[in-house]
């Protein structure tokens, strides 16, 4: 375990980090639908609108519930 908390996730499908708690914390998007004139391909539906970093979409090791954490 202590191996894979170490080490960086990067690969086509995530990228981001495991914290102490085993969580991977990474960035989450928020998505809206592309209009009909935006669409390039036959599934191309969504753009970003906004990012939210992985610090701030999820609660901190401070605020975690996990009781493997508060040993």
């Amino acid at each position: 375990m202590a191996t894979r908390k170490s080490t960086k996730i990067d690969d086509l499908y995530a990228k981001g980090d495991v914290r102490e708690d085993g969580l991977m914390v990474h960035d989450r998007y928020l998505m809206q639908k592309k209009t009909p004139a935006e669409s390039k391909k036959p599934w191309d539906y969504c753009k970003v609108a906004a990012t939210a970093p992985d610090d701030e979409a999820l609660n901190s090791v401070a605020g975690s519930t996990c009781p493997l954490l508060k040993t």
